[in-house]
């Protein structure tokens, strides 16, 4: 069963996590704060991502936006290195403009989430 979940950040830098609504004036997300209790917040239309159901190698939730790696190979020597940016493509998600296009070989399950687009800029390689 597919987890219809959302992340954005408001204006204050917040990340909040839960159902998006989107209204005229922008998207806001709706988090339960106590048991049957739902709070509503506005948050920045560009920092929304959908939860793709999958968790990375240590159990982390993966969003649209985030930036992934496979690690061993290099992220921090130096050499060569594998980063992937996650995307949804009308209701699937997938790996895109990776720094190779083959990603046979690889499974989320040995990607790790190390930052996302919206936050972590500078780990996005200048190429994509």
């Amino acid at each position: 069963m597919m987890i219809y979940k959302f992340r954005g950040k408001t204006k204050s830098g917040k990340w909040l996590y839960g159902s998006l609504m989107n209204w005229k004036s922008g998207p806001s997300i709706l988090t339960e704060t106590e048991p049957d209790v739902v709070s509503q917040e506005p948050v920045l239309t560009d920092t929304v991502g959908q939860f793709t159901g999958i968790h990375d190698k240590t159990g982390k939730e993966v969003y649209a936006g985030d930036i992934l790696w496979v690690p061993g190979t290099g992220i921090n020597e130096g050499s060569y290195k594998v980063v992937f940016i996650v995307k949804f493509d009308e209701s699937a998600a997938f790996i895109g403009e990776g720094e190779f296009d083959d990603i046979d070989g690889y499974s989320f399950s040995e990607m790790e989430v190390i930052g996302n687009i919206h936050e972590n800029p500078e780990l996005v390689p200048v190429d994509m």
